[in-house]
């Protein structure tokens, strides 16, 4: 396909999304050794009802165990007790489920024959506290503990002693078959919490056996991190040929009529995303930036209770080492002049680089944060203290830095899927409150042999864009 035909393709997708803001219409490293973050969401007021103990069940036989020190003079019971939060009299369904998977497990004929050094458990989180406060709002943001792929080992060498690390070089096909030497909360633990969130970093394809799995129910284990191959769709220095091969995709009647509705009938301010390789000036940095964080406030005004914290503009970006984000400015050249003069502009456009270039791992970090608090909310509005919002920023940085590229080499890069999950989300939660809609332009393919051809992006429902 041609630069030229490529090019009035994106600006014809483009018009439409235009012209549907005012029509009110809804748009709709190598496999081998790439690694993946996994969310497993646990309600911890376990009951001994059924329900309580089909995820207990699924947790104990598919998902990665943990490893925990035993020390002489402890007992199974004892050690039971300190790292679940309930005994036998408490939950005596739920005490015998994972009492007989733990001995199971660690190849231990009866609770007697326990000895001191490692012991392998389900990693089920500790029961929540059965007073829990139901009126402080910050007990609606579920708990988070970490497990990263650097502490995990073979579960399969743990008979109650201490088995061989094996870190980055884990050998094995199942989730069950991990086992994670300790976990990190990204907060202080609030035993009132009702919710945790599980985070398990692992081979990719280990992931996908979990994700996969039917012994959980929709919705409760989903991917935080995920690989995403992406290829553009351009060709060389779209961005620098000479201006008369554009093509005008509107007749001036077209353009005439959308300007019109655009300025006198459109009842929504909606937001155009676009993930790409980059801003391709820095006035556009300073218009998506600015975008972004009116977004960004007005979801966290309205979700938690509390502004966004935005920090520092840069006060230069570098050039974006591919062109394609210019060549998508290039195609909205025709639109842009539709839409009304600042600060009354109806079409947001926020480019989002898909890579840390040009300084972009702070903008990423915003997304992935607000992203992860909503997915950690379990109401409509909830609150947020200091250390909550320190430790979600903490954890989408190390998100950041683990998982996106440095910068582009070429037409093609390893990104991840987050960053698509983050717009979604972030784009979902401020259409639903200020009654508009959103776009998410993605301009490039993704590979359907690497990863198994699945990339688990959550899409939201309903879908406001």
């Amino acid at each position: 396909m041609k630069r030229s035909t490529k090019l009035r393709v994106r600006l014809s997708a483009y018009c439409l999304c235009f012209a549907s803001l005012c029509a009110g219409q809804l748009v709709q490293s190598s496999p081998k050794t790439a690694t993946a973050v996994v969310n497993v969401k646990v309600d911890t007021a376990y009951d001994d009802s059924e329900p309580s103990l089909t995820l207990l069940q699924a947790i104990a036989e598919y998902a990665p165990f943990r490893q925990i020190p035993v020390v002489q003079g402890d007992t199974l019971d004892n050690v039971f007790v300190r790292e679940y939060g309930f005994g036998q009299t408490d939950l005596p369904k739920s005490y015998a489920l994972l009492i007989r998977v733990i001995l199971a497990r660690n190849h231990l004929a009866r609770p007697q024959d326990l000895k001191p050094g490692t012991l392998i458990i389900p990693a089920v989180p500790k029961r929540v506290w059965l007073r829990w406060g139901r009126r402080n709002v910050m007990n609606y943001v579920a708990n988070m503990s970490i497990f990263r792929t650097e502490v995990a080992k073979s579960a399969s060498a743990a008979t109650n002693r201490e088995p061989s690390q094996i870190g980055s070089g884990i050998t094995e096909r199942e989730p069950a078959e991990l086992a994670y030497s300790q976990a990190v909360d990204a907060d202080p633990h609030r035993f009132t919490a009702p919710t945790e969130q599980l985070q398990f970093g692992m081979p990719v394809n280990i992931a996908r056996k979990l994700l996969e799995s039917p012994a959980f129910e929709k919705g409760t284990v989903t991917a935080s991190t995920y690989p995403l191959p992406v290829k553009l769709a351009s060709d060389d220095a779209c961005d620098t040929e000479d201006a008369s091969r554009d093509h005008q995709t509107l007749t001036p009647d077209q353009k005439h009529a959308i300007s019109l509705l655009l300025q006198q009938q459109s009842l929504r301010s909606p937001v155009l995303f676009i993930l790409d390789t980059g801003w391709p000036s820095y006035d556009l940095y300073k218009e998506s930036r600015d975008a972004l964080y009116d977004v960004l406030d007005t979801v966290w005004q309205h979700e938690f209770g509390t502004p966004f914290p935005k920090p520092n503009a840069q006060r230069t970006i570098a050039k974006a080492l591919n062109e394609h984000c210019r060549c998508i400015e290039r195609a909205l050249k025709e639109l842009r002049p539709l839409d009304n003069p600042d600060p009354h502009k109806k079409v947001r456009i926020i480019y989002v680089p898909l890579t840390r270039e040009q300084g972009a791992s702070t903008i990423l970090t915003d997304l992935l944060e607000t992203s992860s608090l909503l997915q950690r909310s379990q109401a409509d509005r909830v609150g947020l203290n200091a250390s909550i919002i320190r430790g979600a920023r903490a954890r989408a940085n190390e998100l950041v830095m683990r998982h996106f590229p440095n910068q582009w080499s070429g037409e093609e890069v390893n990104t991840d899927k987050s960053v698509l999950d983050a717009a979604l989300l972030v784009g979902q939660a401020y259409a639903a409150i200020a009654k508009s809609v959103f776009f998410v332009s993605e301009s490039w393919t993704v590979s359907h042999e690497a990863y198994g051809g699945k990339y688990y992006v959550q899409y939201q429902t309903p879908q406001y864009g």
